[in-house]
């Protein structure tokens, strides 16, 4: 499922080509992904509207236009967004498709488990999917009191505590893992029994480890020797130790995985 990094990068990845063009018109091929609004409303709170600006919130994807609207973009485990010219073919596994005189932008998703929203409010705290978020980790008032506050009420893995939405939007399986292990605890270490320095390091390697793969694009495959992502399901290897095979552990209903020998 895509995570803060990739929403992160969707998110400029759009700015960088649908804002202040005409959206003539809004067709959708599987209403099943419209999620908490009738689709005539999305219709017709787009067409001959544009949009404004891009925001993203945990992992949703937040298009804002010139009628004081928002589209709430969910990518769910498989979806993306991909900007072409409307003479070329339809991408695989369209679900929607924004118009914008020569170009479109289409929402793809295979299995079908993201969703696209309508608001008539461009305020966060009366949308319903995200006035319950947690707090970004990126963002600048994400401070360790805060991280720790959340960390020290629960006493259950610190992986699923990573993952809680309601405490902390945005990062999922993926960069769960990639923090622990940067942070050098093993992911189903008990939260409330951390110690203090396992804390602060969990916290420099939540925020150093979602910067990085911002500024990587969300791709960490160039620095596979000291990140842990680009071998969780490929060779299975530690990153800094080839002859230590990493370990993998069902938690939260969730594979993770771990370096036994760097994470205590």
């Amino acid at each position: 499922m895509p995570e803060l990094p990739d929403v992160e990068a969707r998110r400029k990845y759009l700015k960088n080509r649908i804002l202040k063009q005409k959206i003539n018109r809004v067709e959708v091929e599987d209403a099943r992904i419209i999620r908490g609004t009738r689709l005539e409303d999305l219709q017709e709170g787009l067409e001959n509207k544009q949009f404004t600006s891009v925001d993203r919130r945990g992992k949703y994807l937040i298009l804002n236009t010139s009628d004081s609207g928002s589209v709430l973009i969910h990518l769910g485990l498989t979806g993306d967004i991909i900007y072409q010219g409307v003479a070329l073919d339809e991408p695989r596994f369209t679900r929607a498709t924004f118009y914008m005189n020569e170009h479109a932008f289409y929402y793809t998703s295979q299995r079908k488990f993201g969703k696209i929203a309508f608001y008539k409010t461009q305020n966060k705290d009366e949308i319903e999917e995200l006035k319950n978020l947690g707090p970004d980790p990126l963002d600048k008032k994400f401070d360790y009191r805060t991280f720790i506050n959340i960390i020290k009420h629960h006493a259950t893995d610190i992986h699923k505590v990573l993952m809680m939405q309601d405490e902390i939007a945005g990062i999922g399986n993926v960069y769960a893992d990639e923090i622990c292990y940067q942070a050098r605890v093993r992911p189903d270490r008990n939260a409330a029994e951390l110690s203090e320095d396992e804390l602060k390091r969990l916290f420099a390697a939540t925020k150093n480890v979602l910067k990085k793969a911002v500024e990587m694009n969300a791709d960490l495959t160039p620095l596979a020797d000291k990140y842990i992502i680009p071998h969780r399901r490929t060779d299975g290897l530690c990153p800094e130790d080839k002859s230590t095979k990493l370990k993998s552990k069902k938690i939260g209903g969730r594979t993770s995985y771990f370096c036994p020998s760097h994470q205590k």
